[in-house]
């Protein structure tokens, strides 16, 4: 919509790449990239590096540094983290969430409340007001609390990058 002016940027962070990606945002991140200053500095932050990542890094980076936390070839979850999988028939997954959370109260996180709302919700969370937060896919990444003891999937996302993210 040539709204702003990005002619005198100096910085350009991506942060997850990946996920602009995966909702087929390439054309937006390139688009804004040719009204960027060649001269700038670039920070990209993916927690995954699928080969789309690798070529958009590619196609839009000068010199890149390329830091990893882990084997950036392998799609791993966190080693520190317990995971306990119980595959369960549709019928019987509302009875079994509710003997996990019964004796919890609970707040909701998800698409239809508005930033403001979702910032409050969360900081109930991180806070121990709300010691339970039931979360659409709007909370499976970037969020950062601490001691979190459970993570419960109640459906598995559609991808596994998704699912690192999300018990991350």
């Amino acid at each position: 919509m040539k709204r702003v002016y990005l002619h005198q940027i100096s910085y350009l962070v991506l942060d997850e790449a990946d996920r602009m990606l995966d909702m087929g945002f390439e054309p937006q991140i390139r688009k804004i990239v040719k009204e960027v200053p060649p001269r700038r500095q670039t920070l990209m932050y993916t927690a995954t590096w699928p080969k789309e990542v690798r070529k958009i890094a590619a196609d839009l980076l000068a010199n890149p540094v390329q830091v990893n936390i882990g084997n950036s070839d392998e799609l791993v979850a966190n080693k520190s983290i317990t995971q306990h999988i119980e595959v369960i028939s549709q019928m019987d997954k509302r009875r079994r969430l509710e003997q996990i959370l019964k004796q919890f109260g609970a707040a909701a996180i998800h698409g239809d409340k508005c930033q403001g709302e979702r910032d409050h919700v969360l900081n109930e969370f991180r806070t121990r007001k709300a010691p339970v937060l039931v979360a659409s896919d709007v909370a499976a990444r970037g969020l950062d609390v601490k001691d979190i003891r459970v993570v419960v999937n109640y459906d598995f996302p559609t991808g596994v990058e998704d699912y690192v993210h999300r018990i991350g």
